[in-house]
Parts: structure tokens; sequence; C-alpha cells
């Protein structure tokens, strides 16, 4: 086993005494037989464990990213409007006109048809990020389902691979013994 395998078990975790059990436990390991399937599972295990402690983090790290670039969207576009709008105050105060006027009505019928456009897409958007997180979350939660199963059944198997192989070994020695 490498010094990358044991940073990649180390990496989720945080406190020193963990980090310093993973590390002897490792090592023990290390020391043995690292071809074993004890070993091999344990680390195994140790890896899924600490990868799906950290999707939660990164699935928030995502979505945080993606709305702060919708806000951004956001923003931009109600400073544009409220820009719009002002020029076509001053507009209309420079030329004498007022609200009433058949100009600042469609300006201003263009303008909340533009808002509500934006706020339709805005809305789409929304739901396709809720939507994706939900069902990346149904996703994590039948792999991890899948993952935990297949190792259950791997050490079981293991396990009775290994009462055989000892039952034979001892049926094998113990004529030699008497």
């Amino acid at each position: 086993m490498s010094q990358d395998a044991l940073e990649l078990l180390l990496t989720g975790v945080k406190d020193q005494a963990q980090r310093k059990q993973i590390t002897t436990a490792y090592y023990t390991f290390a020391n043995g037989d690292p071809e074993t399937f004890a070993v091999q599972f344990a680390v195994l295990l140790r890896a899924h464990s600490m990868s799906l402690k950290l999707l939660p983090a990164r699935l928030e790290k995502a979505l945080a990213a993606e709305t702060r670039r919708m806000s951004d969207l956001v923003i931009a576009h109600q400073n544009a409007i409220g820009r719009m709008a002002s020029l076509i105050d001053q507009a209309a105060e420079k030329h004498g006109v007022g609200e009433g006027t058949e100009v600042c009505v469609k300006a201003q019928q263009a303008i909340e048809h533009q808002l509500s456009a934006h706020a339709e897409i805005l809305a789409k958007e929304t739901e396709k990020i809720t939507s994706a997180v939900t069902a990346n979350g149904r996703l994590t939660q039948r792999l991890a389902a899948h993952r935990i199963l297949l190792t259950v059944i791997l050490s079981y198997i293991g396990g009775v691979l290994t009462t055989l192989l000892f039952q034979e070994l001892l049926s094998f020695v113990e004529p030699m013994l008497h």
C-alpha cells in the first residue's frame, strides 16, 4: 500500500485522534500482507465512507456557485431595467410628456413583458436546480446502499471461504499432530 492511499483515506478526517488511529491501523495492516481480503476490505470501506462524507459539501458548493450565478444575472437584469426606466423618465421630462402618453405606456408594457419573461426563466432554472439536487440525492443514497450491500456480501463470502479453508487446514494438520 502506498502513501497516496493513506492520504486518500485521511482526506476527510480533521480530528487528529482519528487521523492517528487511521494511520496506525494503516501501517499495522501494511506490516502484514496487504493483499489479504481483510486489509483490502478495510481500506476500501474507509475510503468509500470518506468519499460519501465529502459528497454533500461538494454538492452544496456547486449549488452555491449556481445560485450566485443566477442571482448575479437577476441583479444585472434589474439594474438594466432600472437604467431603462430612468432613461425613459428623463426623456419624458425633457419632452414634457407624462406617463399617460402612448410611447410611455408601450415602453412600460415592454418592460413588464421582459420582467415576466425573465421571472419565468428564473423559476424554470430554480426548478431545474431543485430537481437535480433531488435526483442526485436519490442517486447517492442508492449508490451507498448498493455499495454497503456489496461489501456485506463480500465480507460474508470472505468469512465463509476463510472458515472452510481453516477447516481443511485443520483436517489436514490434525492427523499429523496425533
